[in-house]
């Protein structure tokens, strides 16, 4: 049985979604310009952003995704296993990692080394939303879009049992409880 979600509260209006990652766009155009740049784009919530980010950044990024599952439940907590493969070779050329939302900061410290050990000239971060929460590992990403409380966040490619995603703003949801 699937879980029911609701909108509880607009966080971030589309206008403001835009006009900041324009501005992140800039910062990665005015370090980049010139340079062979790949963005990893982690799947699934970061394609919003990604596409944006590479349209409002005109600096040619080649971009190839990847996808990254946590191994949970009977486990060893927190190993990364790759659910779907880079195309893209990234040796000597500067990948910047594309991600929804940052949290406990393990998923992309974890993908940041694995980038850094397939020959990547630099390794950057591009996140969405960090959540304001403590990290379980010292991870900071290099762009941040905007700050956001420790609450469920969709909209704007984050999802809530796939609901969501479409949303132009970024949203509080809750659970709806039968």
């Amino acid at each position: 049985m699937y879980k029911k979600y609701k909108v509880d509260e607009i966080l971030i209006d589309s206008r403001r979604i835009a006009g900041r990652v324009k501005e992140v766009a800039e910062e990665i155009h005015q370090e980049y310009s010139g340079k062979p740049v790949t963005f990893v784009v982690v799947l699934s919530g970061a394609f919003v952003f990604a596409a944006d980010l590479a349209r409002e950044s005109a600096v040619g990024a080649v971009v190839d995704f990847v996808g990254l599952s946590s191994y949970g439940g009977g486990t060893q907590s927190g190993e990364l296993a790759v659910t779907k493969e880079l195309k893209t070779d990234i040796a000597g050329r500067h990948v910047i990692v594309v991600e929804d939302i940052l949290d406990s900061g393990k998923t992309l410290a974890a993908l940041a080394e694995m980038l850094k050990d397939k020959g990547a000239a630099s390794v950057k971060t591009a996140v969405f939303l960090s959540k304001q929460v403590s990290r379980a590992v010292n991870f900071e990403a290099d762009y941040v879009c905007f700050d956001v409380p420790d609450k469920f966040i969709v909209g704007y490619g984050l999802d809530a049992g796939e609901q969501f995603r479409d949303l132009p703003h970024v949203a509080v949801a809750s659970e709806i409880q039968s």
